[in-house]
This record gives C-alpha cells, structure tokens and sequence, in this order.
C-alpha cells in the first residue's frame, strides 16, 4: 500500500535524505497531532533522530515526536493507523469451503455427466470476480478490471460453453446394481 501511494507509514513524508518533513496526510494521525510541512523530526519516542532509517527502529505503535517549528521544539502524540482492507483470504477460505459442501451436497442429483464442472466453473468465477472488487492491493489489467476479475470472465464464458455441451447430451441412465443384473 505504501509503494502504491495509497498511504505511508506514519501519516507524513520526510524530504529525500532529511528529517525535514515533506507533506502530512490530510485525515491522518499525524495531521491531526498538528505536524506540518517544513518541521524537522528531532526524535522519535525519546530517541534521537541522525538519518530518515532511524525512523523505523524507534517506531513503536504510538508516536511521540519531538519536532522543530521555527526554531522552538514540540512534541506531538499520535498513533498512525492505516487503511482499513477486507481480510479477502478468509472470504476466499469460507466461499470455496461453501462451494465444496454445495458440490458434494448437489452430486447425487447430478443428472448429466460434466454438470459439476459446470457448477464449479460458475461458483468460483462469480466468487473470484467479486472477491477481487474489495482488493485494493491489486492493479488493474485492462480498464478497470484486474487480471483475475478479466480470467474469471473468461471461465464463465467456458462454464457457459459447457455448459451448452453438457445439456445437450443425453440424460444418464439411472445406474441398477450389478445384483439386479445377474441372471437367475
């Protein structure tokens, strides 16, 4: 998220090789502690600053930096938070685990060979497609669909063909059991 410039780690950016900082996060802890462009970080929970890595070993969950603003020394409190994201693996675990009873639940009233693939093929890319809108994590492929979203299209124009070919066979016959069969 930070490489992507959706945030930062702390809420602000230092110019490159200074503890001067650059710009502030508009919302963010840090902009509602007060810091501003142009302060200079002098210390971080008590331990002094000498290069912009020094930043992150001082980090703790709560900041108290000590700045300077024209001259004079400040301290500011705050705790950065981040950009809330859906947990997407989970919603990823609980939906195939669905999926898998659904299958299993349906196979006995299978009536065409393939209709299991077909009803996966469908399950899994209505799933991955809108599993993907809540990422923000990802970059977009073609327009404004990622690559998964533009792939799960393309395995629900499969499922579709399938499932044409599929419904076009004929029924299965219901299978007898072999002692049914056997000549008396």
């Amino acid at each position: 998220m930070i490489n992507r410039r959706y945030q930062t780690p702390f809420g602000f950016r230092l110019q490159p090789d200074s503890l001067e900082v650059k710009a502030v996060e508009t919302g963010s802890a840090a902009a509602d502690a007060g810091l501003r462009a142009g302060d200079v970080i002098l210390s971080i929970n008590g331990i002094p600053l000498l290069k912009q890595s020094d930043i992150y070993r001082a980090a703790d969950a709560s900041l108290k930096l000590t700045v300077r603003r024209d001259g004079n020394e400040e301290t500011l409190d705050f705790e950065p938070r981040s950009i809330g994201l859906h947990p997407t693996q989970i919603y990823e675990t609980i939906s195939m685990c669905l999926l898998l009873f659904f299958l299993l639940s349906y196979y006995p009233y299978k009536r065409h060979d393939g209709e299991l693939m077909v009803l996966l093929m469908v399950g899994y890319g209505v799933h991955r497609f809108l599993n993907e809108m809540l990422r923000l994590d990802v970059d977009p492929g073609i327009g404004d669909l990622t690559m998964s979203q533009i792939i799960s299209l393309f395995v629900l124009a499969g499922a579709v063909i399938l499932a044409v070919a599929v419904w076009r066979r004929p029924l299965n016959a219901p299978t007898q059991s072999l002692s049914a069969q056997a000549p008396k």
